[in-house]
């Protein structure tokens, strides 16, 4: 499986109680390929809706504090129809980069 996650940037994650964290934790246990991105990186091209994507893998953290426990790759522009799955879990506030980000 192919996931992209549009989330808060992940080096802001508590990695000790974030559940986007934990659900990526999981799925790299399963072996899928995880790809990041921000809300601010969608837009549409050519009539598809892209994200500047970036592959990542974990690394492990050295404690709950540590926001080094992952390693992205560079970002590529990516049309969310090559994804298997996209999943937004953006933190609060609900305001219009979160409503636009939705719509796309």
């Amino acid at each position: 499986m192919k996931v992209l996650f549009i989330a808060d940037p992940m080096a802001s994650f508590k990695t000790y109680k974030d559940t986007t964290y934990a659900m990526m934790r999981e799925m790299a246990k399963r072996g899928w390929q995880l790809f990041h991105t921000l809300s601010g990186e969608l837009s549409v091209r050519e009539g598809w809706v892209v994200a500047q994507a970036a592959a990542f893998e974990f690394v492990g953290a050295k404690n709950d504090d540590d926001h080094e426990w992952f390693k992205s790759e560079a970002k590529v522009q990516t049309a969310l129809k090559d994804f298997d799955a996209v999943i937004m879990r953006t933190d609060p506030p609900f305001d219009m980069q979160y409503l636009y980000a939705t719509q796309f």
